[in-house]
C-alpha cells in the first residue's frame, strides 16, 4: 500500500498531523517542546546519521539557528550509530537517518536498531531526498517512526526541524499512523 502526504497547516493545535507543510508557515516560534513541561529544550538531544559530511553541516547549522539549545551529535555510518547506541550514556530523544549511505544504507541501519532490545524504542525519522511510495512504504514496515523528505534548500531544512520540534511526541511514538507518516516542506 502506498503512502501519501497530507497537506496541513503547520499552526494547528496539538498533537499536529504531518503531511505537507509551506516552508514560510513552518518557521513559527512556538514548539512543543517550549510549550508541555515535561521536557526542557536543553536536554533535547538529536541525533543526524548521514554520509555526507555537506549535509551534516548544513543540518548543524539550521538547527542552530532554529534554537541553539538542541544538542545535535552527527555521526557518519550505521555502524558508527549502532556503537554510539550502544554505549551507557543516555540515548537521545530522536535520531534522524538518511536512507542512502555506503555498506549499510538506512533499511539496514533501521532493521538491526529495531532487532536490538535496548534500541528497538529510540525514535528513528528516516530522512531522505527521494520520498517514492516504495521506499515510504518500506520504511514503514520497517517500524521507522516518520519519513522525513530532505529539503533542497537551507529555509526548507530550517522549515522541517521547526516542524519536527512542533510535534508531539505522541504523534509519532511509537510509529505515526500511516496516513500521517511522510512529511515534505512545499519548497517555493
Amino acid at each position: 500500500m502506498a503512502l501519501a502526504p497530507q497537506s496541513v497547516p503547520l499552526l494547528t493545535p496539538f498533537p499536529l498531523s504531518a503531511g505537507t507543510v509551506p516552508a514560510q508557515e513552518a518557521t513559527h516560534p512556538g514548539n512543543y517542546f517550549s510549550t508541555h513541561k515535561q521536557t526542557s529544550l536543553p536536554s533535547l538531544h538529536i541525533m543526524l546519521v548521514d554520509d555526507d559530511a555537506e549535509d551534516r553541516e548544513i543540518f548543524e547549522e539550521a538547527i542552530r539557528e532554529v534554537n541553539p539549545e538542541i544538542r545535535l551529535s552527527t555521526i557518519s555510518s550505521c555502524e558508527d550509530v549502532i556503537d554510539e547506541l550502544m554505549k551507557p550514556a543516555k540515548k537521545p530523544d530522536l535520531v534522524i537517518l538518511d536512507l542512502n549511505m555506503p555498506k549499510k544504507n538506512g533499511f539496514e541501519c533501521l532493521e538491526e536498531l529495531r532487532e536490538i532490545d535496548e534500541l528497538a524504542a529510540v525514535p528513528v525519522m528516516v530522512y531522505s531526498t527521494t520520498a517514492n511510495a516504495e521506499q515510504v512504504t518500506r520504511a514503514y514496515e520497517k517500524k521507522a517512526n516518520m519519513y522525513l523528505q530532505k529539503p533542497s534548500s537551507f529555509e526548507g531544512i530550517k522549515a522541517l526541524i521547526t516542524m519536527i520540534l512542533a510535534l508531539d511526541p505522541e504523534h509519532y511514538i511509537p510509529q505515526a499512523p500511516q496516513n500521517n507518516f511522510l512529511v515534505q516542506i512545499q519548497q517555493t
